[in-house]
């Protein structure tokens, strides 16, 4: 699944929105406040649920594979489609990093409560997003890795050993293998823990 959220393309005119509530009236603030987790947070919330469904039960696929050694197509399949993915993601970090940088210089950043829940849950979605990228954080060699898989599946040759063109002290698959066995047992469910209280701190300062 390609993740596709405003708050990273939005992420400017969100902080603005927010500003502009902080510095309503109490009883219209509290209003504003509402109707800004109900238009802007919540849609991108269900988003992030059915992600995190897609990654754990994807990543929970392709390492099965990986430790059974079957179905080289579809390994081959879900090893593209991640990549595909983590190229998308990291473009979406550059832009909200950009737009992040931009919005502090002008100053048009307010340390308010909820503008500093929104930062935090904005930057948990990033943290689960380098957590979902599991072989890309960790090696260097990972799109060849996916392109000598398929050429040797190809030429009907087993994949699972040592590369020519990769150093490794182990074959390539195993160190793959060993990354998503990390990503599925740990990497993920911490993240999405570290998220989901972002979440909820947002979800209290959006409706006190």
């Amino acid at each position: 699944m390609e993740l596709n959220l405003d708050v990273f393309s939005q992420f400017t005119r969100l902080v603005r929105e927010l500003i502009a509530i902080v510095q309503e009236p109490a009883d219209r603030r509290r209003e504003r406040r509402k109707e800004f987790l109900n238009n802007e947070i919540a849609p991108a919330h269900a988003a992030m649920q059915a992600i995190h469904r897609d990654y754990t039960e994807t990543f929970t696929e392709l390492l099965g594979l990986l430790q059974s050694g079957d179905d080289w197509q579809r390994t081959i399949e879900l090893l593209k489609t991640r990549r595909l993915v983590f190229v998308t993601q990291r473009a979406d970090i550059r832009g909200f990093a950009a737009a992040l940088a931009d919005v502090k210089k002008r100053g048009g950043y307010v340390k308010e409560r909820e503008l500093n829940a929104f930062e935090k849950y904005v930057n948990a979605i990033l943290e689960y997003l380098r957590q979902a990228s599991p072989a890309d954080a960790r090696v260097s060699w990972y799109s060849h890795f996916i392109e000598h898989f398929e050429f040797l599946v190809e030429h009907e040759k087993t994949p699972y050993g040592f590369y020519e063109g990769i150093s490794t002290s182990k074959p390539p698959a195993e160190i793959v293998k060993s990354a998503y066995a990390d990503a599925v047992h740990r990497d993920i469910p911490e993240a999405w823990a570290e998220y989901s209280t972002a979440y909820h701190n947002l979800e209290l300062e959006l409706t006190r």
